[in-house]
């Protein structure tokens, strides 16, 4: 990125994003699901044969979260395999590695063609899933089918027909449309993330609407209400992490503030911004020690955050985040955006909850306007930074604590059928005595 007199020059490379090669790979999956569509076909009616003469049902429902590798779905996993029958699924384990969760791949499941996972390993997996699961809960790009040219229209109907329950749970970049995102800032960011970020827009949202046609249980969270024309549940944050692993560590401040900051990349959470504005008050202020992370994987991102005072979180998305949350947890002050419009739906839909739960919320709220005079304002009264830390502990835990309680209850009912309303009752009833 290059600024110079008010033009802002984001790729100076004057190419399309769109190449040759991307023509030529689409209509390599296009001829092999010309080839493979009949052999598909013929195996799906053999298997929906087997399933309709083998009536006989499991006691406890099986479980499938994926397919892609992000870290919310694998922390369900972590969280409840001992309550419920869960396993998940992702063709690699590339990013948000988790340790001590046993993550199926497809090396696993049909290891002669783990070579090609995206291309004839995708309808191996597929099969192997029928077969073995009762339950799917995928985000909205983690079909097993989601990398064909046409047959990924046909999954959502493939599991109705096979009698398959389907909960959808979004992640943010499955749903999020560069075309009227309602946050200008997000909206430039995701489409400076990657050049070719839109182009993928048509059927971001296609699939969306068409997983929603089938879904049994569709749940948003945050601001995806925006893109996800249905929801059956919604929630602020829904963030669960497993809280054993969080410790508090807040070090004694002796002359230097750590303030930290950690993204993906350079665009999305502000960073450009961010660190603009922290050179100016490393500048002023002595005691201020200002480190910048990009692309950290976990287990760096948490080592870099216990030996931090304050974690800078963004400055964009204008919502409490998953890694702000795990801040907290460990006791940390954070300083962040959020969308007072967005605060204002939540209230809306539920204010006995919403209303103190942003009015305790104990981060530090700002924007591009009064950044500096906010931290400069923290930065001068460090009994403030000690008091913030263990709220943040408290209310953190707390928060997570109910979100453990709710998803519990949704993998209950989605195990039992018993409606969850029912065993809201039954939890309050319970709550009273």
């Amino acid at each position: 990125m290059i600024k110079y007199k008010g033009w802002v020059i984001n790729y100076d490379d004057f190419e399309p994003p769109y190449k040759i090669k991307d023509f030529f790979y689409i209509l390599k999956n296009l001829l092999l699901e010309l080839i493979l569509i009949i052999p598909f076909i013929i195996s799906l009616t053999i298997l929906l044969l087997y399933n309709v003469f083998n009536v006989r049902k499991r006691k406890k429902k099986k479980f499938l979260l994926g397919t892609t590798p992000v870290v919310t779905l694998k922390l369900l996993k972590q969280i409840f395999e001992d309550e419920f029958d869960l396993d998940f699924f992702c063709y690699k384990d590339e990013y948000s590695i988790i340790k001590n969760i046993d993550i199926i791949t497809i090396d696993k499941v049909v290891p002669i063609v783990s070579k090609y996972p995206y291309t004839i390993g995708k309808y191996f997996a597929f099969f192997w899933a029928i077969c073995r699961y009762d339950v799917f809960i995928l985000y909205f790009d983690g079909g097993f089918l989601e990398r064909s040219v046409f047959v990924w229209r046909l999954e959502p109907f493939i599991y109705k027909v096979f009698k398959k329950k389907i909960v959808m749970f979004p992640y943010g970049a499955d749903v999020w449309s560069v075309y009227g995102d309602g946050n200008m800032l997000r909206q430039y960011a995701n489409a400076m993330s990657r050049k070719r970020y839109f182009l993928l827009d048509e059927k971001r949202r296609k699939r969306v609407v068409l997983w929603c046609r089938y879904a049994d249980l569709v749940i948003s969270f945050i601001d995806y209400i925006r893109f996800v024309p249905r929801a059956d549940i919604i929630t602020y944050g829904g963030q669960i992490l497993k809280l054993d692993d969080y410790n508090y560590c807040f070090d004694d401040i002796n002359g230097a503030v750590n303030i930290v900051h950690a993204a993906n990349d350079e665009f999305r959470k502000g960073t450009y911004f961010i660190n603009h504005t922290m050179k100016i008050l490393e500048d002023k202020f002595d005691m201020i020690k200002y480190s910048c992370y990009v692309g950290l994987d976990r287990d760096n991102f948490v080592e870099v955050l216990k030996k931090s005072h304050i974690f800078i979180e963004q400055i964009t998305y204008g919502f409490l985040s998953f890694s702000a949350v795990e801040a907290m947890l460990m006791g940390k002050v954070v300083i962040l955006y959020l969308d007072d419009s967005l605060n204002d739906f939540y209230r809306y839909i539920d204010y006995e909850y919403y209303n103190e739960f942003f009015e305790k919320l104990p981060v530090v709220v700002v924007n591009r306007v009064n950044f500096i005079e906010k931290i400069t304002s923290l930065i001068k009264n460090i009994d403030l930074v000690k008091e913030l830390s263990i709220k943040s502990r408290k209310f953190s835990i707390d928060y997570v604590s109910d979100n453990i309680d709710v998803w519990r209850m949704i993998l209950h009912s989605l195990n039992s059928n018993v409606k969850i309303s029912q065993l809201i009752l039954e939890q309050r009833k319970y709550d009273e005595i």
